[in-house]
């Protein structure tokens, strides 16, 4: 016994470095793409000020106050104020913590309104379209009535914002939904278009009740009809500009993603680590190493992959990331703008990854060459990012 005790600390010891190391060799299979997806000032015809499209992303602003107003929520509309009607604005998901918008009778009813309504004021008298997607807490974070949860919130935000169909997409239906943002005007100097598509990728893990689209029968029969559908709304952008909108990412260096600090392995030791190695190689059903999550972001891609010109935006993790990425030769652009109202870690990334744990929006910006420029604020509307790049 004795024996024992004296071994026990270097058996802890071991066992840490054992889960620790299998969990940082067991992370997903994609690079940070190099030099190739840089752009120096010179290669792109940028004035800063240039710009003929401005695209706002928040997410996860399901905090939000109203007097006084949450402080991404007041810059971001500070810089609406400077674009007129040359942009629009997607709230990406989890639009309302911590389970969505409960029944009228609910005692939390005015509390959980101001909520929404804070985001709604900040993008009223906003001259763009403005849209809504579902987050996993909207779908009353995966519980039995979300359904219903995500139809009420609906109903809301349609009803409040007064612009029709604002919600997307409609009903508790996975979509996707495709919009034109931009239309070629090659006399106006535009010579292209911008589209975006808005899929409800909660709807893909939802463990309980959900429509199915037209066509299917069983769940099975539903997701391929989804990622058809989305094969096909992404060729009509085959060469143009192209945004794919969700909830959930495809490429994340925060916990979903299975990155986690330190203090993680630590608290308790050899636990801590074990649980961060259930995250990487099983993940929960919110995290991209779930089997559900990974087939989702794999058919995903696989629609994707004749537009080189497309950009994944999501929210979901509570920071701020731009990820370029290369993945089977093929190259991508990931936005992660859930922020709004949380912060939560984010493995510091300083290029060609950035990664900011903070509160805070993005804004993507386009140019008439076709160039891109992605900009990140804080809640104080602090410039903390602002890069030029182009999709191959």
């Amino acid at each position: 016994m004795k024996l024992y005790k004296q071994h026990v600390p270097a058996y802890l010891i071991t066992t840490l470095f054992l889960l620790v190391t299998l969990s940082a060799c067991s992370s997903t299979n994609y690079t940070a793409a190099g030099d190739t997806q840089e752009v120096e000032a010179s290669d792109a015809s940028q004035r800063p000020d240039g710009y003929i499209y401005s695209l706002f992303l928040i997410g996860d602003a399901g905090d939000a106050t109203l007097d006084p107003l949450s402080g991404s929520l007041r810059a971001m509309g500070e810089k609406l104020a400077e674009v007129d009607t040359s942009g629009a604005v997607v709230f990406l998901g989890d639009n309302i913590y911590p389970h969505g918008l409960p029944p009228e009778d609910s005692e939390r009813r005015p509390e959980i309104d101001e909520r929404l309504l804070a985001q709604i004021e900040t993008v009223k008298d906003f001259g763009g379209p403005v849209y809504f997607i579902p987050g996993n807490h909207d779908w009353e974070s995966s519980g039995e009535d979300g359904l219903e949860y995500i139809r009420r919130q609906e109903d809301f935000v349609e009803e409040r914002m007064g612009r029709g169909n604002s919600f997307l997409p409609d009903d508790g239906y996975p979509g996707p939904v495709s919009v034109t943002l931009l239309d070629k005007n090659e006399s106006a100097g535009i010579n292209y278009s911008i589209g975006l598509i808005i899929m409800d990728t909660h709807w893909w893990i939802h463990p309980h009740d959900k429509p199915l689209p037209q066509g299917a029968e069983t769940e099975e029969q539903a997701k391929e009809l989804v990622l058809n559908n989305l094969a096909e709304q992404m060729s009509q952008f085959t060469d143009e500009e192209l945004v794919f909108s969700a909830h959930h990412p495809l490429y994340s260096f925060g916990r979903h993603g299975s990155k986690f600090p330190l203090k993680t392995h630590l608290m308790p030791p050899v636990f801590g680590s074990a649980y961060a190695l259930y995250r990487n190689m099983w993940g929960y059903p919110n995290d991209i190493t779930h089997k559900h999550y990974s087939r989702m972001k794999e058919g995903i891609l696989a629609a994707a992959s004749d537009n080189r010109s497309t950009i994944f935006v999501g929210g979901h993790e509570h920071s701020l990331s731009f990820i370029p990425v290369e993945e089977d030769g093929k190259q991508f652009h990931q936005i992660v703008s859930g922020s709004g109202t949380r912060s939560s870690y984010v493995r510091k990334k300083d290029g060609p990854v950035y990664t900011y744990q903070t509160r805070g929006f993005a804004i993507l910006r386009y140019y008439p060459d076709r160039s891109k420029r992605i900009e990140f604020y804080n809640n104080g509307g602090e410039q903390l990012f602002d890069h030029p790049f182009l999709s191959k």
